[in-house]
Parts: structure tokens; C-alpha cells; sequence
């Protein structure tokens, strides 16, 4: 997986929620990362066609649910191999 890093994104952690009930965040943080994209086909009336943005993290870099990449709130994920260890973990941007 650290063979196909080749981009960086911003990353700011989720600290505090602030007197008026929205997160605060950690000033931005380079971090390895590499991007993708996931297409969804969806018919529904309008015909629209669901792109969800992806950032791909090592584990060991303590991204979470809520925390932002590149200004996008993420829901984290892991991805495990077939012996069950973590091996990175895939971003999913849930506001765009």
C-alpha cells in the first residue's frame, strides 16, 4: 500500500464541538494518501448518478469518523486482508 501513496491530502481532527454545537477542528496536516473515485448508478427518477470521493490512509495515521480530508468531512472504513489485520484504511467524503 505505500507503494501507491502518491498524493497528499490535508488533514484536520475533530477536537472540540464549540458552544453552539459544531466541530471544531486541529489546524491542517499534510498526510499520504491516494484518491479515487466510486460510481454508483442509481435510477431513480431524476436519473442522478451517485460519485462518492475517496481518500486511501495507512492505519497508523489515526484518521476518524467526522475528522476532514482536504475540507470534506470523512466516514472512515477499514480495509482488512484475508488473515483479518487492518491494512489501511478508506475515507468516504459523506458531505460535498
Amino acid at each position: 500500500m505505500i507503494g501507491v501513496l502518491n498524493d497528499t491530502c490535508l488533514w484536520c481532527k475533530q477536537s472540540t464541538i464549540n458552544k453552539y454545537g459544531e466541530p471544531t477542528y486541529t489546524p491542517p496536516t499534510p498526510l499520504p494518501c491516494a484518491t479515487g473515485k466510486d460510481t454508483k448508478l442509481t435510477q431513480t427518477d431524476t436519473g442522478l448518478i451517485k460519485t462518492d470521493e475517496l481518500y486511501y490512509i495507512l492505519h497508523s495515521a489515526g484518521v476518524q469518523d467526522g475528522d476532514t480530508l482536504n475540507g470534506h468531512t470523512v466516514a472512515v472504513q477499514e480495509v482488512k486482508d484475508l488473515s483479518g489485520r487492518v491494512c489501511f484504511y478508506k475515507a468516504v467524503v459523506v458531505n460535498a
